[in-house]
């Protein structure tokens, strides 16, 4: 079993939380004036699929926004001790997919579902320390040492930064 296979197996049980970030972010952008459509495997999808896309890291939404496309990667946690403005991890696939696809405009949408609050990270800008983090799941089987790019909230925008940059 391959990285990416192990790990959407080993967070199968978030995959609802997930897609529900996904119809947030989705309604979110719609209301600025976005059309949106579901562009990664599965993504706006409650169903869980156990194989993984062609390519890791393929972002969730696609948008249409003023005669630009500009394509959205969702993820969140609902972890009460992350607050808006503590750093970010993301998976390294994320930002490897975005630099290796510099033809698209690719953002990460970090919904904090505790604060009803998400922020957005241009992703083939975003820069970082690697590090490993222990991830430790109320089920033992799910713990594990992942690698994950630790992003500073300099490189944040707020949803209101966000509108303002699309408004330019």
């Amino acid at each position: 079993m391959d990285k990416s296979t192990f790990m959407k197996r080993k967070y199968q049980h978030t995959w609802k939380e997930g897609n529900a970030r996904e119809l947030v972010v989705k309604k979110f952008l719609e209301r600025i004036g976005m059309v949106v459509e579901p562009y990664g495997f599965g993504a706006l999808s409650d169903k869980y699929y156990p194989e993984s896309p062609s390519e890791p890291g393929i972002p969730d939404l696609k948008a249409t926004y003023k005669g630009k496309i500009i394509y959205f990667e969702v993820t969140g946690t609902r972890n009460i001790n992350i607050r808006p403005n503590d750093k970010l991890w993301i998976r390294p696939d994320k930002i490897n997919y975005a630099k290796k696809h510099k033809d698209k405009v690719i953002y990460l949408a970090h919904v904090l579902d505790r604060y009803n609050y998400i922020r957005f990270i241009r992703l083939d800008r975003a820069e970082g320390e690697l590090i490993k983090k222990s991830i430790r799941q109320k089920d033992p089987k799910y713990n594990s040492i992942d690698r994950f790019v630790s992003i500073s909230p300099i490189n944040f925008m707020s949803v209101y930064d966000f509108e303002i940059l699309l408004n330019d």
